[in-house]
């Protein structure tokens, strides 16, 4: 119990009437050791002082140093009342050690809880990070899938915001034509509406966080928006406090802004920033690849058609097509004549379907339906398929349907195998005269006949009624035009008509 209130006596003096614990993590400029100990001694040194001042009063001596000393021979209590200091400042020693060692336990007790919390904070950081990033783990396996840009945009952020929390979400792509930041996407009911209304920012604009980000490249959020002179105000977004806008860059160009807000100050950090960019990076990958599938589906198009015109040529050329040889038609005896209606009919269509259909005939026709299917080399009619006179209590069947697709399709294979190896025929029969003729010439001891060859097999192997064959400049050719007559054409065999002039002319009789 004395400790204790001579303790409380101590820290009434040094602490004030209330022992604080603010007090205890304040170092005192002397330790309390030393402090306690003066203050003890200087107590201490008032127990002999006031008794020897009480003896000389109560025995009528005068109080001066000399009284004092005599009196302090003759009374041997005083002795013992002169340890007082001694022993009062050995225990107020003792006792500011115990407060020192006690206040650096409270500090080293309050450092410590303020670790913990730190790593606490640290470690829900830490989560929260985690969960971030394998969010866009998951996102980035979406991104590398071919899918529509505006899906993949929703899917995204609708992953921002069940994973990382923020109050709104939305992106902007840069239209290019009006220099406009367009929302493409948005998150819940004010993301559905900018959507919908074609909410638009022109990148010049001043007041717009979104169009800064888009012109500097850089991202810009701002802690409190409503002290911010270039923020723009969204009435679909009464909550906004903070705000962050991250550039889309693709290939140091700017495409778009991904622009994040928050209904609380302060709400974001660098790692928030970090974050958000690796997004916006796996946005622009996105945006690329999309762009090489439309690429690629162009030139896939583009190659398809030109593929299926050209096979369409060439069928139209072949001679298959031309001496009508690439044609069948059978009837059973007895079987009632086909109108050329009929059949025309028959091959619209035909043509007009994608595998074998049965279809039904004009009211006029003898005949109620027809079984009709095209001829395709790839996805190019190259032909087409006619059957009639089945018994309507007898319909196709799918497997008599898919027979006739397979059918069909070994005959476009080896139609279009019959017209490859003609037209090999062809052109190897073309250059075969293109190397007799070019031998001819070679053989020609001067213009004349060089020109009389020419016209002589170009009239041979073409056909022409008149051909005509003459050297010289585009200007001399022109002069000699109006200057002179035309030679007379001799009939086809004739010796040839020499002249000075390099031409020759030939007709046939």
């Amino acid at each position: 119990m004395g400790v204790r209130m001579i303790s409380r006596f101590f820290r009434r003096i040094f602490h004030g009437p209330a022992h604080r614990p603010d007090q205890l993590l304040r170092a005192p400029r002397i330790p309390y050791v030393v402090q306690y100990t003066l203050v003890s001694i200087g107590l201490g040194a008032l127990f002999p002082l006031a008794s020897m001042i009480y003896l000389l009063v109560i025995r009528n001596l005068p109080i001066t140093l000399s009284a004092m000393v005599v009196l302090q021979q003759q009374e041997v209590l005083l002795w013992i009342i002169d340890s007082a200091p001694l022993f009062l400042a050995v225990y107020a020693f003792v006792l500011g050690l115990r407060e020192d060692r006690l206040r650096e336990t409270f500090v080293k007790l309050v450092e410590e809880r303020e670790n913990v919390a730190e790593l606490q904070q640290l470690t829900r950081q830490l989560e929260r990070r985690t969960n971030q990033l394998r969010a866009i783990t998951q996102l980035s396996g979406r991104f590398s899938v071919r899918e529509d840009l505006h899906d993949l945009l929703k899917i995204m952020l609708e992953h921002i915001r069940s994973n990382f929390g923020y109050y709104h979400a939305h992106i902007y792509l840069l239209n290019e034509e009006t220099d406009e930041l367009v929302v493409a996407e948005g998150t819940g009911t004010a993301g559905e509406k900018l959507k919908a209304q074609q909410h638009a920012i022109p990148r010049s604009a001043e007041t717009s966080l979104v169009a800064r980000a888009a012109r500097t490249g850089d991202v810009v959020w701002v802690d409190n928006v409503r002290e911010s002179e270039d923020w723009l105000p969204n009435p679909l977004l009464p909550h906004t406090y903070s705000e962050i806008a991250v550039p889309v860059i693709l290939r140091d160009s700017v495409v778009g802004v991904l622009d994040v807000q928050e209904s609380r100050i302060g709400a974001f950090d660098e790692g928030d920033a970090n974050m958000l960019n690796i997004l916006a990076a796996q946005i622009a990958a996105a945006i690329r690849n999309i762009r090489i599938f439309e690429r690629v589906d162009a030139a896939l198009a583009e190659a398809k058609a030109v593929q299926e015109h050209y096979q369409q040529q060439v069928w139209d050329r072949t001679r298959i097509a031309r001496r009508h040889r690439g044609k069948a038609v059978f009837s059973r005896p007895g079987a009632p004549p086909l109108s050329e209606s009929t059949v025309l009919h028959g091959r619209q269509q035909a043509l007009s379907q994608e595998k074998p259909a049965v279809v039904t005939l004009p009211a006029d026709d003898a005949l109620e339906h027809a079984l009709v299917a095209p001829i395709k080399f790839g996805s190019a009619p190259i032909g087409e398929v006619q059957l009639y006179g089945r018994d309507a209590d007898t319909p196709w069947s799918d497997d008599e349907l898919q027979f006739i697709e397979a059918v069909l399709y070994q005959v476009a294979q080896a139609a279009e195998n019959l017209r490859l190896f003609e037209e090999t025929q062809e052109r190897a029969n073309r250059e075969r005269l293109i190397t007799e003729i070019g031998e001819k010439m070679r053989r020609a001891p001067d213009i004349e006949s060089l020109m009389q060859v020419t016209v002589s097999e170009l009239e041979r192997v073409l056909g022409g009624a008149r051909t005509f064959v003459k050297l010289g400049t585009a200007q001399r050719l022109l002069q000699s035009e109006r200057q002179e007559n035309l030679p007379p054409p001799k009939p086809s065999g004739s010796p040839p008509d020499k002249r000075s002039n390099g031409t020759a002319a030939v007709a046939k009789e």
